[in-house]
């Protein structure tokens, strides 16, 4: 019986090398064989120098005989390692007169070099093969194709390339990993999928690739997903509170596909669905569908569907303009078109010279002008008078709305005679105009008044309530708008033409609540119930009774700001060439390649994972000025910033004819001149039909969480507080910096699909963002033409029943808040640690052994995790106080091991053998329960990895905070910020050498010096700054507060910042058991009790429109009125239940936290957080020295 077993091996330790770590991707699996109590990795075995595999794979340990082993071992223990100097060296370096002799992991640790394959060579780090490259002048890093991490393209131990793809490079590590889960079936080069010459090319360079299956095809049930029905409600707003995943078919609340892609569901109820329809697409499917109809030109049918719609009921379709009525009515040749019909601007402009002509000349030099175009359309004519430009601007009108069209129009009018709906359009021209000619009038107060009909009011009373909250209303006096009204009436936002039938009613009933009974048809409603004290009531309570109830149901309707969604929908439909992106598509995506700038690449990054961008069809993904080879046959799509460099750089890819064709996105408008050169270097490398499309896609900024956004990484020296702040910046350079703020902030609203109402303080850099903010979207909104918040391109905000509110706040309204040592866990990570787009890089020993007398300390190794909305446990903790934080991880470890431990007693029963009656009786229970517990192994699995990531991240941020007494400092932050009596004087603490670093304590003093009602007296001052030098802190933060406090006059500043308290709840208890992670002993677990920062005080004023000496001077702007004005004055009364609040000079988590935990007190409201720069107290604090040495 073979006595191979991997169990018990971690008390073992290998015989050659002397390891007991069990790491199968460094040293290979560790396997002892019981019998001979021998243990060794298989990567130690299979590459020591004088033992050959003699048996049979199942005899000895992988065919190696025991007795070979141990004469392997008795020849090693002759020779010393010249890494270690230790015994027992196995290996040797295969060059000729090489006489040096290593273990394995000793020879790993020295960049020594194994072979695995052949003779299975070992060579020594001066004689181990090495990538001969022809030298290039690489520009900038580029990316490991499989982990994404920026490597110096330069061949070494650690990096390799591969042989069949110029720009694919690769760490050692990441190859192994991969050749270890992939086999040698499925190991290829990442980039074009070559496996011979990759294969042989890597094993030469010591990659181990194992003869094997790969590991995701060996999963049990890996593609069980496969034959899932798809069963969840994907609308935007779901109306079901049992959640997106409940569905109980035969109901209401029956998921049904979209007939289309099957990969997106709604609830009928969300959708207005009844049970018997089964056609519904979604909205990706139905633009598709769509498109494809325009472009078939299938006017008949969409004729024939409008005139059955009619005919069954269905909506008036509204959007016809009075010529294409009058043609289809009086026919073509009877319709006099008119300018505004034209659409396209270069024709309107030649009709507007045509018919502002004041003679014969400057008619015939309009017509010499525009004679290509006019011979064309079969319109030239010989001028004899002035007179003739009216015919002649007829001329061209009927030809361009008219007779272009004919064909379609045609088509399209057969359609509509489908049950004789154009004989009656003919027959009643006027009764049929209002219903494909109709523009919603704007509802008022009486009208609203004379569409309802009013039963059971028993007085007058009751009916003048009635019409007195229509116009208190209509007076802005109420959080409900007459459209609210209306909506939760019938169904509709405006009164159709042919009105409604029934008509709305509303009566008072015996009923203790409003009840708002719903209706088939979005043109019939039923009656809409009140209360029946109405009469017996005072009007204040009837008013605030019935705002609540409609808003209570049209809130359902609201589509709350989601800045992430949008940005996410957004680059999917540009890396899908533009067009809208299908989910779950069955066809195969057409292969490409990215190319992008580190603006780009930043963008990027935090929102699609490498897995993504493979589903979306990107097979390479490139920095835009690394050198790449051409592949002629691929598309290429480019996602940069409009630089002068970057056009160069695009324009010498034209002209190298890099790729098959070009899709040009830019991440900010273009200006017309770098527009031109593309064109000229284009029509000069005659690839003008391989520009497929170029776009700008306004996606300059940077989208952290569903509600937090910064502004791109690249630029954020520019748009920095110091930036801002130097006291010899000029008014250029001033310009300069909030022209960046403003195109980012106008490239979001732009996404988002929405106009703001803008608020912001008077006297700072804000006022300055709004003022130019202002007038670039009132600019944007007054070209109706080329509008980028019309049409297509609305998004979320489209939508919302009310604007949004954009507060713009200066940084200088709160300095302490950056520098304030924070508790919570996503700040604190992002305070102590490198947290940088969601990722937090780790710093780990290379092992665990200490390095021997004189050798040199161990490297140590950088390990990246990527925190995302993907991790729950991150998702529910990040805004949670650490000791909660470090508490949940250890439930979390207990809770996974009692489920590992559940499945290895299942199996335990399950494996023994029939004498055993009470396992047998257990057998038929424990079946269906052991089925259950190795379905949820995969999510074991996932559980355990995620218990890994933070128990290595909370440890980190727990040394940080013993080492520093992070938490000391947080709670005396907090009693001076609240006035409150310190334990221990300031000069002590700041003596103190075992507390904290001298940063910690020039935060602490700032924050003292920034709260104080008074300014230290000199002398303190003196005795302070000593401290501080003896400590070793740099007063330059301290000089530039000076000087900020004296100018901004801060003197009532400390009572801005509140009462916050924290409680002390003595030493953890809970997580000091023998099996916790963490050692927590000493740390004191405080509890924040929580208070509104400057920030969230002034949002909570300006969102509900509160009175307030702080922000009563803010000034007012509404880019969608006609003219601006310097008020401060709101016109709208009403509070806002959607804002943006965005901080110039630069934001935190701390803030953003404190935003987060504001709004969740507040139903039905929604928040983004936006700063120019997200920085941490360190950063921070380096602006604010680099200023004080000004």
């Amino acid at each position: 019986m073979n006595g191979n077993k991997p169990g018990d091996s971690q008390t073992l330790a290998c015989v050659f090398c002397r390891k007991d770590d069990d790491c199968p991707n460094k040293y290979g699996e560790m396997k002892t064989h019981e019998k001979w109590n021998i243990t060794v990795h298989y990567y130690c075995l299979l590459m020591s120098s004088g033992i050959w595999q003699r048996g049979k794979e199942e005899e000895g340990v992988y065919g190696f005989l025991i007795e070979d082993i141990r004469k392997e071992v008795n020849r090693a223990s002759k020779l010393k390692c010249c890494v270690c100097k230790k015994t027992g060296a196995s290996i040797g370096c295969v060059a000729p007169r090489c006489k040096r002799s290593y273990h394995f992991p000793c020879g790993l640790q020295r960049e020594c070099l194994f072979q695995f394959t052949g003779n299975f060579a070992s060579f020594c780090w001066t004689h181990r093969p090495v990538q001969i490259i022809t030298p290039n002048n690489y520009r900038e890093s580029l990316p490991c194709t499989i982990c994404l991490e920026f490597i110096e393209p330069i061949p070494t131990y650690t990096i390799l390339r591969s042989p069949c793809c110029k720009n694919a490079w690769f760490h050692r590590d990441c190859l192994q990993v991969q050749a270890i889960n992939a086999g040698v079936f499925f190991f290829r080069c990442t980039v074009c999928n070559n496996s011979d010459i990759f294969q042989k090319e890597m094993l030469r360079m010591g990659i181990h690739i194992p003869e094997k299956d790969a590991s995701w095809e060996l999963e049990e049930n890996a593609y069980q997903e496969l034959l899932q029905h798809y069963e969840h409600c994907d609308v935007r707003r779901c109306r079901c509170k049992e959640g997106r995943d409940y569905n109980v078919p035969n109901s209401k609340w029956e998921i049904k596909r979209c007939q289309c892609c099957g990969s997106s569901g709604t609830h009928l109820a969300c959708s207005l669905l009844q049970s018997w329809e089964q056609n519904w697409e979604c909205l990706e499917c139905r633009g598709i569908i769509y498109n494809s109809a325009v472009k078939e030109n299938l006017y008949y049918e969409a004729g024939k569907m409008l005139a059955i719609s009619l005919v069954h009921g269905g909506p008036s379709p509204g959007f016809f303009s009075k010529t294409l009525f009058n043609c289809l009515v009086y026919g073509p040749e009877n319709t006099l078109p008119v300018l505004d019909d034209v659409s396209d601007f270069d024709v309107a402009q030649i009709l507007i010279r045509v018919n502002t002509a004041t003679n014969v000349a400057d008619l015939n030099s309009v017509m010499n002008e525009c004679y290509n175009y006019l011979e064309l359309i079969g319109c030239l004519r010989l001028i004899t008078s002035l007179s003739d430009k009216y015919i002649l601007a007829k001329d061209i009108l009927t030809h361009h709305v008219i007779k272009r069209v004919q064909a379609p129009f045609e088509s399209f009018k057969q359609g509509l005679k489908t049950l004789g709906v154009l004989e009656k359009i003919q027959t009643y021209p006027e009764a049929f105009y209002s219903i494909f000619c109709h523009k919603p009038e704007n509802l008022s107060a009486k009208i609203l008044s004379d569409l309802f009909t009013v039963h059971t009011l028993s007085d007058a009373q009751s009916l003048g309530f009635w019409n007195s909250y229509l116009q208190a209303v209509e007076d802005g006096k109420s959080a409900t708008t007459l459209e609210d009204i209306l909506i939760f009436a019938t169904g509709c936002n405006s009164i159709p033409p042919a009105g409604f039938k029934p008509t709305p009613s509303i009566e008072c009933l015996q009923t203790d609540f409003p009840v708002g009974n719903k209706c088939h048809s979005l043109c019939q409603v039923k009656s809409l119930h009140l209360r029946n004290h109405l009469t017996s009531t005072l009007y204040q309570k009837f008013l605030s009774f019935l705002s609540l109830l409609i808003w209570k149901l049209v809130e359902f309707l609201h589509l709350l700001l989601n800045a992430k969604e949008s940005i996410i929908v957004a680059l999917k439909r540009m890396l899908n060439f533009n067009v809208p992106h299908v989910k779950n598509s069955t066809g195969e995506p057409v292969w490409k390649v990215l190319i992008y700038d580190r603006f780009g690449q930043d963008i990027i990054s935090p929102l699609l994972s490498v897995k993504e961008l493979r589903d979306m069809g990107i097979t390479l993904h490139l920095l835009l000025h690394s050198d790449r080879d051409p592949i002629p046959d691929v598309p290429a799509v480019y996602f940069v910033m409009p630089t002068e460099e970057n056009i160069d750089r695009m324009c010498q890819d034209l002209r190298n004819q890099l790729y098959e064709s070009y899709y040009l996105n830019f991440i900010s408008a273009i200006s017309r001149s770098k527009l031109e050169d593309i064109a000229n270097a284009a029509l000069a490398a005659n690839a003008v039909p391989q520009v497929a499309k170029v776009f700008d896609q306004y996606l300059n900024f940077i989208t952290l969480e569903d509600d937090m956004f910064v502004l791109c990484n690249q630029n954020k020296e520019l748009v920095s507080y110091r930036a801002i702040n130097r006291p010899d910046i000029t008014d250029t350079e001033m310009e300069t910096v909030m022209d960046t703020i403003v195109d980012s902030l106008f490239c979001f609203f732009v996404t988002l699909g929405a106009v703001p109402i803008i608020r912001c303080s008077r006297g700072t850099a804000a006022e300055m963002v709004a003022v130019k903010l202002d007038k670039k979207l009132r600019e944007n909104l007054r070209d109706a033409r080329n509008s980028l918040f019309t049409g297509d391109t609305l998004g979320a905000g489209q939508f919302s029943f009310q604007r949004p509110l954009l507060v713009l706040v200066d940084r200088n309204i709160d300095l302490a808040t950056p520098l304030h040592h924070t508790w919570t866990y996503q700040a604190l990570v992002h305070d102590v640690l490198d947290f940088h787009l969601n990722r937090v890089n780790l710093e780990e020993s290379s092992g665990l052994e200490s390095s021997p007398a004189g050798a040199r300390p161990k490297r140590k190794s950088k390990k990246s995790y990527d925190l995302t909305p993907v991790d729950k446990f991150w998702q529910k903790h990040k805004g949670s106080p650490f000791p909660e934080v470090a508490e949940s991880v250890q439930q979390e470890l207990e809770s996974y091991r009692a489920q590992e431990d559940e499945v290895k007693r299942l199996k335990s029963i399950m494996g023994l053998e029939g004498e055993d009656e009470g396992a047998i009786s257990m057998l038929s229970d424990n079946t269906a329960k052991l089925t259950s517990a190795v379905s949820s192994l995969p999510e074991l699995l996932e559980k355990k990895r995620l218990i890994d990531l933070h128990t290595n991240v909370a440890t980190a941020v727990l040394e940080h905070i013993k080492a520093r007494k992070l938490d000391v400092y947080f709670e005396y932050e907090e009693k001076i910020m609240s006035k409150t009596t310190l334990d221990k004087s300031l000069l002590d603490v700041i003596s103190d050498p075992d507390a904290g670093t001298p940063e910690d304590k020039m935060r602490l003093f700032l924050i003292y010096y920034i709260s104080a009602q008074q300014a230290p007296s000199e002398a303190d001052l003196e005795q302070y700054k000593k401290a501080l030098t003896d400590a070793g802190c740099n007063l330059d933060p301290l000089q530039y507060i000076k000087q900020w406090k004296a100018f901004a006059k801060m003197a009532s500043a400390p009572a801005s910042y509140g009462n916050t308290t924290t409680k002390s709840m003595g030493l953890l208890s809970r997580v000091m058991n023998t099996g916790s992670q963490f050692v927590m002993e000493g740390v004191k677990n405080l509890v924040l009790k929580q208070q509104n920062l400057p920030v969230t005080r002034i949002l909570d004023n300006l969102m509900e429109m509160k009175s307030n000496p702080e922000t009563d001077d803010f000034r007012y702007f509404d880019p969608k009125m006609l003219r601006g004005n310097d008020s401060s004055v709101p016109r709208n009364k009403n509070p806002f239940q959607e804002a943006i609040v965005f901080v110039v000079g630069g934001g935190n988590y701390i803030e953003y936290q404190n935003l987060v935990d504001y709004i969740k007190g507040k139903q039905g409201k929604h928040i983004l957080y936006g700063c120019s720069e997200l920085f941490n107290a360190t950063q921070f604090i380096k602006q604010l020295s680099q200023l004080g040495q000004k």
